[in-house]
């Protein structure tokens, strides 16, 4: 039995009430990353998951007021990887697993939510050629980070085995757009629009680099 594959299986049904954290960045799904919590609230909500041994609902939105709405924001559900509680910060290192919606809970804690898993769309009737898409975000993803498409076995691997909304997600953090746009990443649940989202603002970004670069070689 492949462990890591049943794991995702289960964490697409996941459904219940887990804590809630504020970052003032957005974590995507399928991303990892260590954070410095000071805040009394994350700090209890972190502490919670791990003893707990339960996931967290991480939304990308510090400093904006959680106010419970009929349409709920997609936030994500990641796991707690590693964790350390210090006098006056909370040293925490988080993984994202998937997209969730998630509304106020019945409880008297206010940083419990419940949250709902949300899988990706593959629209059915769409006209995108999905396999154009997959090849432009792997020649990006070689551009950005050739150490990890330039392997003989891993790029292989992440052309057969990871889906196009993960290449999308992992293209979006290892290029360094903005957080308004990863934002917009994490609330896309359609795969084809993120994909052109992250395709369009990542050219976007290189020609912005590419402009800033001919600038200094004139000087």
């Amino acid at each position: 039995m492949n462990t890591k594959l049943e794991a995702v299986r289960s964490w697409s049904r996941f459904e219940g009430i887990v804590p809630l954290v504020s970052l003032p960045t957005v974590l995507l799904p399928h991303v990892g990353a260590p954070f410095q919590l000071k805040e009394t609230a994350a700090r209890d909500a972190v502490r919670a998951a791990v003893r707990e041994d339960s996931l967290i609902c991480l939304r990308g939105a510090a400093g904006l007021a959680f106010t419970p709405d009929p349409a709920p924001e997609l936030a994500t559900l990641a796991k707690v990887i590693a964790f350390e509680d210090r006098e006056d910060e909370t040293i925490v290192v988080m993984k994202g697993l998937i997209r969730a919606e998630f509304t106020a809970a019945h409880s008297t804690e206010t940083t419990l939510v419940h949250a709902l898993a949300i899988c990706d769309d593959y629209p059915t009737d769409s006209s995108v050629d999905r396999s154009e898409l997959r090849k432009r975000i792997l020649e990006r993803l070689a551009a950005g980070c050739p150490p990890l498409t330039d392997h003989d076995m891993l790029s292989p691997a992440i052309e057969q085995i990871l889906p196009l909304g993960t290449l999308c997600d992992v293209l979006a953090d290892v290029a360094g757009l903005p957080e308004g746009t990863l934002r917009a990443v994490l609330q896309e649940q359609n795969v084809d629009r993120r994909c052109q989202l992250v395709l369009e603002r990542t050219a976007r970004r290189q020609r912005g680099q590419a402009s800033i670069s001919s600038v200094v070689h004139c000087n």
